[in-house]
Formats: C-alpha cells, sequence, structure tokens
C-alpha cells in the first residue's frame, strides 16, 4: 500500500510530512484498524485471475517447457552428448542446471493457488515431488538403488498430479463463457498426452534396453510430458486463448 494512499484512508501523514497532534493520528489508527486489518486480509487472498497469479502460471509453463531444451542446449554448447533421460543430466556438467530449474519449478508450483483446495493440495503435491526428482537422483549406471527407486516414484507421481490438474482442475468453471471452451480443449489434450507418453516410457524403456527403439526415445517422451504440461499452464495464465477484454479474469 503507499503512503498516500494510507494518509488519505486512515490519516496518516505521508513521509516527509508533519503528523499533526499525536493524540488524534492515534484515534484516527484505532479507528481504521478493523478497515486495516480487513484490506491486509484482502491483500493476502487476492482471487486466482489476479494479474499477479497469471504472471506466476506462466512462470511456471516457462520453466517447464524450458527444462528439457535447457538442458538439451546447455549440455550440447558443454560437450555432454544427449542424455537417454532428463534424469541422467543429473550426472552431468550441466546437473546444476537440472536441479535449478527443477527446484525453481517446485517452488512456484508450492505456492501456487488455484480455485479450490483440491488444486491447492494438488499442485503443492506436484511441486514437492518435483523438488524430490531433483534431490533423489537415479542411478547413473542404472543400478537398482533406492534413491532411484524414490526418484522414480516422484516423478510418476508428479506427472500423475499434472493430469488430473489440467484434467479435471483447470478445465471447471463456465464452457460457454469467452474461449473457455477452447482453454478446456487444451487443457485435456494436454492431459491425454502427458498421460499417454508417461504410459509410454517404461515400454519404450525396455525396448530401448534390448535396442528395438531408439536410445533417446525415453528423452523425448519427457519432454513431450513437460512440454504439454507447461502448455497448460501458459494457456491458464491467459499468455494464450485469453478472453478479449478479460482483465484477467478467464479461467
Amino acid at each position: 500500500m503507499d503512503e498516500e494512499f494510507l494518509a488519505r484512508a486512515f490519516g496518516f501523514a505521508p513521509a516527509g510530512q508533519p503528523c499533526g497532534d499525536p493524540n488524534l493520528s492515534m484515534l484516527r489508527f484505532g479507528r481504521a484498524r478493523p478497515a486495516l486489518e480487513t484490506a491486509m486480509a484482502d491483500a493476502t487472498n487476492l482471487p486466482p485471475h489476479d494479474l499477479g497469479y497469471l504472471r506466476h502460471r506462466q512462470v511456471i509453463g516457462t520453466l517447464g517447457i524450458s527444462l528439457p531444451w535447457v538442458l538439451l542446449i546447455a549440455g550440447t554448447a558443454g560437450g555432454v552428448a544427449q542424455q537417454p533421460t532428463l534424469s541422467h543430466y543429473f550426472h552431468t556438467s550441466v546437473g546444476n542446471w537440472f536441479v535449478g530449474i527443477l527446484w525453481a519449478l517446485g517452488s512456484f508450483l508450492a505456492l501456487y493457488r488455484g480455485y479450490g483446495r483440491v488444486d491447492q493440495k494438488l499442485s503443492l503435491a506436484a511441486g514437492v515431488l518435483a523438488i524430490g526428482v531433483a534431490q533423489f537422483p537415479n542411478d547413473a549406471q542404472g543400478h537398482s538403488t533406492w534413491t532411484g527407486w524414490v526418484h522414480v516414484a516422484c516423478a510418476a507421481l508428479f506427472f500423475a498430479a499434472l493430469f488430473w490438474m489440467c484434467l479435471c482442475e483447470f478445465t471447471q468453471g463456465d464452457e460457454t463463457r469467452g474461449r473457455k471452451a477452447a482453454r478446456n480443449g487444451v487443457y485435456r489434450g494436454c492431459a491425454w498426452v502427458i498421460f499417454t507418453a508417461v504410459l509410454a516410457i517404461p515400454v519404450v524403456k525396455h525396448l530401448a534396453q534390448m535396442g528395438s527403439v531408439e536410445t533417446h526415445a525415453v528423452f523425448w517422451l519427457e519432454t513431450i510430458a513437460v512440454t504439454d504440461f507447461g502448455a497448460a499452464f501458459l494457456v491458464k495464465g491467459e499468455w494464450i486463448l485469453a478472453d478479449a477484454g478479460a482483465g484477467g479474469g478467464s479461467h
């Protein structure tokens, strides 16, 4: 809140100006305190379509889409061969990028506030799971370790949470309003692409080990999944398919 607003609303003097009668100022503060507390409560409960939350969603979407490409480009620039999965970049010279982006993504997801408790809890869970993926790496040689199992579990549950958010949470609202029907189509499409890509990963990984498919196929399936997750959040953040003149109110 700026000082001029406080001065006008509650009788405070802006910085650099005399306060006048201190007793009068205290009296005004006492009378204004309930209104001030209400204003502060409102400020901490901004609607999920507030401009700040739109930017929040856009950051989440951008981080999701950028993850595989940052690893691929930075790795190539640093002489790192393309890895079979995104997780394998942890063990390379660009491992800090892998951990850093996942931590940023996880933090923004954990702090994201959706339209309901389920949306918020799913986002919090997805954020914690994204950080879990970064903190519990897989084994560089593919050996079975407890950290590797935690890593796989976190990744699977992370994508499961995103699938449910896209399919069931993002699609809530009146489809007859503005471009909501088009946005819902994107959310559902992204959800099922994520589902299909993640479900195909163990099959393709097995085929890659047998030499039946290209060894980087899992990397590209993971890239498809995180790209679609990112796209859904960009739409949710009204970067695309926003209602004309919505003023940040589309759902």
